[in-house]
């Protein structure tokens, strides 16, 4: 049972619920038909049913893993989260981290620390990355975008692959004199060579601007 994903067991609870649900409304059913049975009978097999479909629902509603499964590391809550997976980059700021990690592509999630843990969710509930193709005059990139659970911090992350070109960025910086870190990927079955290069602001920046090469972005 340690082995199985969030998801593994979200989806095995979900299906559960909904065949207790439909196996005890048809025998309600067919056994009122039969033996005629009072109509205290057939309202219990729907409260039955109703009440396994309402617990269906709030497994995938409301993630339970938040309230009773804290872990020590950002990481473990990805690989719990993912199951097999590679993390590739880990950076932490303050009381939120932001996971660079693979399965069949490169991915990146936002995770919480809430008193002292770092806190598991449904991948339903973790910040989905904005994701855009930045056109400059050697070739495209992709620019992906990731808010903290506060939405005070973004990570912004910019992937420079080898799949239609030659890796192509020369110089990467914003107006606000960010550092940028470099995070190398080696190509294998699934991903080309990939450099990302990546940075964490504040999200009450204004007027921040991007210039990769010689091309400034407006975020």
């Amino acid at each position: 049972i340690e082995n199985l994903t969030a998801t593994t067991l979200r989806n095995i609870i979900g299906i559960i619920f909904p065949v207790v649900a439909i196996i005890v409304s048809l025998a309600v059913i067919l056994r009122k038909r039969k033996e005629n049975l009072p109509k205290q009978f057939l309202l219990s097999g729907i409260i039955i049913a109703v009440s396994s479909y309402i617990i269906y629902m709030l497994v995938f509603l409301i993630p339970l893993e938040y309230y009773l499964l804290p872990l020590d590391s950002p990481e473990e809550v990805i690989e719990y989260t993912y199951g097999n997976c590679e993390i590739l980059e880990t950076i932490e700021d303050e009381n939120t981290a932001f996971v660079v990690f693979k399965t069949n592509s490169i991915q990146y999630a936002s995770i919480k620390k809430d008193n002292g843990k770092w806190r598991v969710q449904c991948p339903v509930y973790l910040p989905k990355a904005q994701n855009a193709i930045v056109h400059t005059e050697e070739g495209g990139l992709f620019l992906n975008q990731i808010l903290s659970q506060d939405n005070t911090k973004k990570f912004i992350a910019i992937e420079d692959s080898a799949f239609l070109h030659d890796l192509i960025v020369k110089n990467i910086s914003d107006n606000i004199n960010s550092t940028f870190s470099k995070l190398y990927i080696p190509p294998d079955l699934n991903t080309s060579e990939t450099i990302i290069y990546y940075t964490v602001i504040d999200t009450d920046t204004s007027d921040y601007q991007l210039t990769i090469n010689e091309k400034t972005i407006k975020l």
